[in-house]
């Protein structure tokens, strides 16, 4: 009895140490079953309110607000919404009533969060969303770079930079431009679900014998740490070591530096942005930081195999053309299968990016070059530096992917040009493809003619000819938005309630265990 008592003694005090030493490396969370301002000094929702020239005026009817909805997978979350005529909506310091912390110069913080992105129209230009804020308290001569460094988003691109001293401040013509150095990029398409981890020291000490400022940077992205680098620079640089994963920057700037997440600049003017948060924490190490479900967010991990690759409004598969002309076209499917329209997806050895092999014997390795997407007799898998013949595929949730380039400086993502496959450089409906594996089901055990989707509906999809291994039924809008899902084990037909859906187009998609069937509606 003795010694059951001790035993249980030792448990707690297992449980509470645990305990403890998970509070203590949590620093601040912004949580969303609190107030705004619980959790933060405030939302900033002000931008010019008495501009010049052609800067955005703030209507004051119509300011930025907050809200809390609730995601299917990871629950509540924060989501600020900045209306047109508003150059600002952010959440600005991590001070908040409840929840409160403030970054201590020469102190090391990992800052982690998820993040999804929406704006109407679709943007045209950047503007910032996460910036790393300078308090001058008062002197604006210890401003010397407003922001050491921000995170920036064009509807297309995501992009890390950092921002040098200038003298006497900031304000000195030019400063900003010149003195900017992008140091990580990477193509995001809005309303996806992606996060965040950046490590901070905070520091502006230069050290003289290594010819470096003491603060640093360095970055997780989807849970992954990035290599960074010095894009686009002018008159100032980052150092970079440790493979090139830390960037040596002055990270501390004025009287003290802060964290503001959000939309702001003049560019947000005409657009209404919606940006959502998710697990937000400060904290003292990187598995504490990083956000539930960090690594593999796209979709994309553990893709290799031979696909047929189909485009998700057409219908039509790539397919490599006959000679002279090798460019990937996209046509009706072949049966029996044909080697012309099989491809083999390789991993590169880095984490989600892979070449493109095609079946077909006189060549390999599929390239994006030209705004063409050809086949070479280049062989794969290639290293995972060949920029032209790397991919990343994208999901949007739906079991369809973009796929693109991820390591040109600007982004090739692939789409069917009225029967020819080439790239351009921004997400859209035409660049959605579904991934068909040839490994999964014969043509005998997943008959696609035997299914009956009628094509033009009212308030009532009608299916017919399901077959045993089909097991759901789910419709999307051309976004990849789901809107209807039905389970269908052991039903051979069903008709699904379509009064929810707007008039318009719906893509229907049939899953099987490893395959899938896409049918297109209108709804009347």
């Amino acid at each position: 009895m003795k010694t059951k008592s001790i035993n249980t003694y030792l448990l707690y005090l297992i449980v509470i140490f645990l305990s403890n030493t998970l509070n203590a490396q949590v620093l601040w969370y912004g949580d969303p079953n609190l107030s705004v301002n619980d959790n933060f000094r405030r939302l900033d929702p002000n931008g010019n309110s008495n501009p010049s020239g052609d800067d955005c005026v703030d209507d004051p009817n119509n300011p930025p607000f907050v809200t809390t909805p609730t995601d299917a997978e990871y629950g509540k979350f924060w989501r600020i919404t900045k209306p047109v005529s508003r150059k600002r909506a952010e959440f600005a310091r991590t001070t908040g009533d409840v929840n409160t912390f403030t970054p201590q110069k020469g102190g090391t913080y990992y800052y982690g969060w998820r993040w999804r992105f929406n704006s109407e129209p679709n943007l045209n230009a950047g503007i910032a969303v996460f910036q790393w804020k300078t308090a001058d308290g008062g002197d604006i001569d210890t401003n010397k770079q407003n922001y050491p460094f921000s995170m920036a988003y064009d509807g297309t691109i995501l992009s890390l930079n950092a921002f040098g001293p200038a003298e006497p401040n900031w304000n000195r013509p030019g400063s900003i431009t010149q003195r900017r150095t992008t140091l990580w990029q990477h193509v995001i398409p809005e309303d996806e679900w992606v996060t965040f981890v950046i490590k901070v020291k905070v520091d502006d000490n230069f050290d003289v014998v290594n010819n470096r400022y003491e603060g640093y940077l360095e970055f997780w992205f989807n849970g992954v740490q990035q290599t960074l680098s010095n894009l686009n620079f002018n008159e100032y640089q980052v150092v970079l070591a440790d493979s090139d994963k830390r960037a040596y920057h002055k990270t501390f700037d004025g009287v003290e530096v802060y964290p503001k997440w959000g939309s702001y600049n003049e560019n947000a003017c005409n657009f209404e942005v919606i940006t959502d948060f998710d697990d937000m924490r400060v904290t003292t190490t990187l598995e504490s930081a990083l956000p539930d479900d960090s690594a593999g967010n796209n979709g994309s991990e553990g893709l290799e195999g031979l696909y047929k690759i189909k485009h998700s409004v057409t219908g039509k598969y790539w397919t490599v053309a006959a000679s002279p002309n090798q460019n990937i076209i996209t046509a009706d499917e072949i049966l029996p299968d044909s080697e012309t329209q099989i491809f083999e997806i390789k991993s590169v050895g880095t984490a989600g990016y892979y070449n493109i092999s095609c079946s077909d014997a006189n060549w390999d390795a599929v390239r994006f070059e030209g705004q063409n997407v050809y086949p070479t007799t280049t062989l794969t898998p290639t290293s995972d530096t060949n920029n032209t013949r790397i991919f990343e595929f994208i999901s949007n949730g739906s079991g369809a992917y973009d796929i693109h380039t991820p390591q040109t400086t600007t982004p090739r993502i692939s789409f069917d040009d009225s029967g020819n496959v080439r790239y351009i450089t921004s997400f859209g409906t035409n660049t959605k493809w579904f991934l068909e594996s040839v490994n999964s089901l014969s043509s005998l055990e997943f008959d696609k003619s035997s299914v009956f989707v009628a094509n033009s509906v009212n308030n009532t999809i009608q299916i017919k000819g399901l077959l045993s291994n089909i097991n759901k039924v789910e419709v999307f809008n051309l976004l990849g938005k789901s809107l209807i899902v039905k389970q269908t084990e052991g039903v051979s037909s069903l008709n699904l309630d379509a009064s929810v859906l707007s008039n318009g187009i719906y893509l229907v998609i049939l899953s099987g265990e490893r395959s899938i069937i896409t049918k297109k509606i209108i709804k009347r």
